[in-house]
């Protein structure tokens, strides 16, 4: 009888077992499956996904949405996202879906999603070790020997499911690079994504709390590289929100990149500037803090107006044409001056990880043979909004079908 151990309890390591599971039933194979799991109980990091709802995937899921288009195409499609709602409706896990897209269970729990999880692992009669911090794969010929330091388990395949670097509160501390760099398994470099941007304090100063809706987008030169509409979220060190999010993802692979915001999208510069010139015809002789009263909010007109020097107190009638020109510019590409990231402890997902020249087309690792890569350890990383959990489970199917192939 063949066994599998899962490094990793977490949705790519307890998805890989269930469905191996599932497959095995199918075809009567019998294979011992066993999950290892440094934390006291399995899927911890599941229930903080979603403000604690759970968003598991996105109907919107395609490969353009992750940073290895190709690589990731070929296991996005071995679960879809249909696959997904059927295998886990089969299970009783029904879905609610959002007017973005994003998939939840209809609880709006994920406990209800740890405990479908955990129910199918005793159905499927799959043990489960807690406390169980795996420090050694020990390769030997007819296979490998996996420790602790004090308890051993012999295995034929092993499938490496630890997770990346965030959130390490919930267990996510780098065991997998560190296990597998133990046998020469290179990794990218890593930084925290889908997380926010700490900016100068000039950038954002007197705007703390304030949030508002704009265009974020990235420049590399003069070459517009990637945009996204959003709220944009202004905190005491940084600004935050989905959009900036999936900026900072992208932003992190760069060497060096601009950043504006159009805080009126909806408005060209010359209709900016009409209202303007309008504003002031008719309340020319009312101090220039009321020149965005019912275009901007209160703060941030008082942050561009002082940006450029405008008094504040002086009449509307005196400020000039350059000075409108400039207000405009500033509304429809207000840089951000940032200095990095938040850190991991904030970050929903690892950018970067195992270098996928390290594996082969099933997630095997070309140096060890039989062991297998998925999940977040996975130099693979998407959008906010179900599309690393998506990724997750469907990399632990992908694995699955692969091992019952060998």
């Amino acid at each position: 009888m063949k066994h599998v151990a899962i490094i990793g309890a977490g949705p790519a390591g307890m998805m890989t077992g269930i469905y191996l599971k599932y497959l095995i039933n199918q075809t009567h194979e019998k294979i011992e499956v066993t999950i290892l799991e440094k934390n006291e109980r399995v899927g911890k990091k599941i229930l903080s996904t979603g403000n604690g709802k759970c968003n598991y995937s996105n109907k919107n899921v395609m490969p353009g949405y992750y940073n290895n288009e190709d690589f990731v195409r070929p296991i996005l499609e071995s679960f879809s996202v249909s696959d997904f709602i059927n295998f886990f409706k089969e299970k009783g896990l029904v879905t609610k879906i959002d007017s973005e897209g994003r998939m939840y269970p209809i609880t709006e729990t994920a406990t209800s999603v740890i405990d479908l999880l955990r129910m199918e692992l005793h159905k499927n009669e799959i043990k489960v070790i807690t406390s169980f911090h795996t420090k050694e794969i020990k390769k030997k010929s007819n296979g490998y020997i996996l420790s602790d330091g004090k308890n051993t388990i012999f295995c034929d395949f092993v499938v490496v499911a630890t997770g990346g670097l965030a959130a390490p509160v919930l267990g996510s501390t780098g065991d997998g690079f560190r296990l597998l760099g133990q046998h020469g398994i290179s990794k990218t470099k890593t930084y925290p994504g889908l997380v926010g941007l700490k900016t100068t304090k000039d950038t954002i100063k007197g705007l703390s709390g304030l949030r508002m809706k704009g265009i974020a987008k990235l420049l590399l030169g003069n070459d517009e590289i990637y945009k996204e509409a959003g709220e944009i979220q202004f905190k005491d060190d940084g600004i935050s929100g989905i959009v900036i999010m999936n900026i900072t993802s992208k932003l992190v692979r760069l060497n060096s990149a601009k950043l504006l915001i159009d805080f009126m999208p909806n408005m060209e510069f010359d209709e900016i500037k009409e209202y303007i010139f309008q504003k002031i015809k008719v309340y020319e002789n009312f101090d220039t803090s009321h020149l965005f009263v019912g275009l901007l909010p209160n703060l941030f007109a008082t942050k561009i107006l002082k940006d450029l020097n405008i008094n504040l107190t002086q009449k509307m009638k005196y400020v000039n044409k350059k000075q409108i020109d400039a207000l405009c510019n500033l509304i429809k590409e207000y840089p951000i001056d940032y200095t990095g990231t938040y850190d991991y402890d904030r970050a929903q997902v690892t950018v970067g990880g195992i270098s996928l020249e390290e594996v082969n087309e099933s997630l095997e690792l070309k140096k060890l043979p039989n062991v297998y890569v998925c999940g977040e350890l996975l130099d693979i990383d998407g959008l906010c909004g179900g599309y690393n959990l998506h990724f997750a489970f469907a990399s632990g199917v992908y694995v699955a079908k692969n091992i019952l192939l060998k």
